[in-house]
């Protein structure tokens, strides 16, 4: 099964509780099953600090209006099973 994390928090420059709360979220969640694949999608091209190296990154190079528009594309592209947003604002 693939599950898709919608990472855009972590492509800010904040350090506030819901940065803290995904990459927490992204660091321990793979760990409960290995047999799950996670790819995390965030408006920011590189991964940012926070993803972990077991954690595909899929970085989108259009980050302006990123979850209203361009995440909807990128959500199809990957084709996952599951969406998860742990902040949805």
């Amino acid at each position: 099964m693939k599950i898709l994390v919608d990472a855009s928090d972590l492509c800010t420059n904040r350090a506030d509780g819901t940065t803290q709360y995904t990459k927490e979220l992204l660091r321990r969640l793979p760990g409960l099953d290995r047999s799950l694949a996670w790819t995390a999608l965030g408006p920011c091209g590189q991964p940012p600090s926070g993803v972990p190296p077991h954690i595909q990154w899929k970085g989108s190079p259009w980050p302006l209006y990123w979850t209203q528009s361009r995440m909807v594309w990128d959500v199809w592209r990957e084709q996952g099973d599951v969406l998860f947003m742990p902040i949805q604002q």
